[in-house]
C-alpha cells in the first residue's frame, strides 16, 4: 500500500492520509511504510482514524513490541490519583515527554 504523506515541518513529523481501511491498519500490511516514516521523520499523524483503545494496541503491535503498562497494555492517562498511581509523574509529561528512557534497552534500539 502506498501512503499519501504530508511533511509537517522540513525534518520532523509526517501526516498520512489514511485512505486505508481499519483492517489494513490492523493487519500490518502497511507496517513497512509506517516504520520507514517513523525512522525518517520521528512522528506520524493519522487524523480522524478514530481507533479506540482496544484497536490502538493491535495497531501498535504491527510496528513492534508493545510495553505492558496497565490492563491489556493500555496505560490510563489521568491525573486522578485514585485511578492512576503515576498521576503526579504525569504532570511533568505535559511540558516534555519521551517514552522508554528507563528501560535497560531503549525502545526500537538494537541489542547487540
Amino acid at each position: 500500500m502506498k501512503l499519501t504523506t504530508i511533511g509537517l515541518t522540513p525534518r520532523i513529523g509526517t501526516e498520512t492520509e489514511a485512505e486505508a481501511d481499519l483492517d489494513t491498519l490492523l493487519n500490518g500490511s502497511a507496517v513497512a511504510e509506517f516504520r520507514c516514516l517513523l525512522e525518517e521523520r520521528g512522528i506520524i499523524v493519522l487524523r480522524e482514524v478514530n481507533l479506540d483503545d482496544r484497536q490502538q494496541v493491535p495497531f501498535a503491535k504491527t510496528l513492534g513490541e508493545v510495553t505492558q503498562l496497565g490492563d491489556d497494555s493500555i496505560f490510563k492517562v489521568t491525573l486522578d490519583k485514585e485511578q492512576n498511581r503515576a498521576a503526579e509523574y504525569l504532570k511533568a509529561a505535559f511540558f516534555w515527554h519521551f517514552d522508554g528512557t528507563v528501560g535497560e534497552i531503549p525502545h526500537r534500539a538494537v541489542h547487540a
